[in-house]
Parts: C-alpha cells; sequence; structure tokens
C-alpha cells in the first residue's frame, strides 16, 4: 500500500493564509456594522425628526422673513408718529424670541445638546431698548431669521430630492403602470427595465437618509453661530 504523502506547510504560507482569515474577519465585522448602522438609521425616530426639521425650515422661514420685512417697513414709516419706534423696539426683542422657539424645535426634532441663549436684561422701558439695539445678539438674530428662508429652501429641496431618487426607483414598476419613467439617461418604458431599477430604491433610501441625517446636524452649526453672543 503506498504511503499518502503530505506537503509541509511552510511558516510563509502560514503567516499568509492567518493574513487572509484576519483581513476575511476585518471585512465581515465591517459589514456587520455598516449594515447595523443602516438598519439603526432607519428605525430610530430621531432620523425623521430631523427630516421634519429640514422641511419645516421652508415656511418657517419664509414666515420669519415676512414678519422682519414687514415690521422694519411699519417700523420706518410710522417712526415719525412714535408707534413705530415701538414697532422696531418689539422686532429687535422679538427677533430673540423667535430665535429661542427656533432653537427648541432643533433641540427637540434634531436631539442635539445646543448652547444656551442668554436674554439681555435691563430695567426700565429706556434702558432696555438700548440694550436690546446695542447687543450683537439682536443683528445676528435678525440675520439668521431673515437666512432662515433661503436656508430653508435648500434645506427643503435636499429632503425632497434625495426621497423623491429612492422612492421612484423603489415604486419603479409600480410607477410603470401609470407612466414612463425618464431619468435623463435611460428612459424605462419596460416592465423589466423597472424591476432592475426596484432594488437601487432600498440602498438609494439609506444613503436619502444618511445625506439628511448629516445636514441637520451641520445645520446646527448655524444656530449655534446665531445664538454665541
Amino acid at each position: 500500500m503506498a504511503a499518502i504523502s503530505r506537503k509541509a506547510v511552510s511558516p510563509d504560507d502560514r503567516k499568509n493564509r492567518n493574513l487572509a482569515e484576519v483581513e476575511i474577519d476585518l471585512m465581515w465585522q465591517g459589514l456587520k456594522s455598516m449594515l447595523g448602522s443602516s438598519l439603526s438609521l432607519v428605525m430610530r425616530w430621531r432620523t425623521y425628526g430631523r427630516m421634519l426639521y429640514l422641511l419645516i425650515g421652508l415656511p418657517l422661514g419664509l414666515f420669519y422673513a415676512v414678519f422682519i420685512f414687514g415690521a422694519i417697513v411699519l417700523g420706518v414709516g410710522l417712526s415719525p408718529i412714535g408707534i413705530g419706534v415701538l414697532l422696531l423696539i418689539g422686532l429687535a426683542m422679538g427677533s430673540w424670541i423667535l430665535l429661542a422657539i427656533d432653537r427648541e424645535l432643533a433641540v427637540m426634532l434634531i436631539g442635539v445638546e445646543l448652547d444656551p441663549l442668554i436674554t439681555p436684561r435691563a430695567d426700565g422701558l429706556v434702558a432696555t431698548a438700548r440694550v436690546y439695539f446695542l447687543h450683537p445678539g439682536t443683528w445676528k438674530s435678525l440675520a439668521y431669521l431673515v437666512l432662515r428662508f433661503p436656508l430653508g429652501v435648500i434645506t427643503f429641496a435636499i429632503v425632497f430630492v434625495a426621497i423623491g431618487i429612492a422612492s421612484t426607483l423603489t415604486a419603479a414598476p409600480i410607477t410603470l403602470l401609470l407612466t414612463d419613467l425618464d431619468l435623463g439617461f435611460w428612459k424605462v418604458d419596460e416592465t423589466w427595465e423597472s424591476f432592475i431599477l426596484a432594488p437601487f430604491g432600498p440602498p438609494a433610501g439609506i444613503i436619502a437618509l444618511f445625506i439628511i441625517d448629516r445636514v441637520a446636524l451641520a445645520y446646527t452649526r448655524v444656530i449655534n453661530a446665531a445664538i454665541s453672543s
């Protein structure tokens, strides 16, 4: 009976095999971590709170802009009879109130800790008006509230486009029953083509949620810049 010979494993081969096993283990751990992070992003309510905050930026910004410019126009126009001065004082004080409301919305929906908003204080109407008008925080508050509208347009567009793309891909087979799909680089008019697109929808949705999450967190820096005196 012939003896079965075994090829000896050299130390280099054993080392390379161990390195390959380590690399595979690291890749597997990374994949599990990525999947866990993706599921966490989809399942947690905070993600959708941040999305809501970005969406309401448009109507809130429009309200702030109308309020501020309207108060300025009325305040300047009615200044000769004294009422305008009171309106301008009210605008200065109101900017702090609106900023405080916006800050609380960010804390509640985005879920982060922001710098405290410390309002100026003084005794008497004249002293209060002077403190508010001379305080740099008043002008930073007004600037932030005015910028809230164009920033709201941008954040609304980001959410709308990101979610819209993911939804279009996911629902491609259903959408094709109602109308043709034109992606610009690809006009989908066959059923089998729509089923090719559909699997890309969920990953696109996760990417969209990640972008929305990052944009909301980045927006908190803008709020902190307005709050800091």
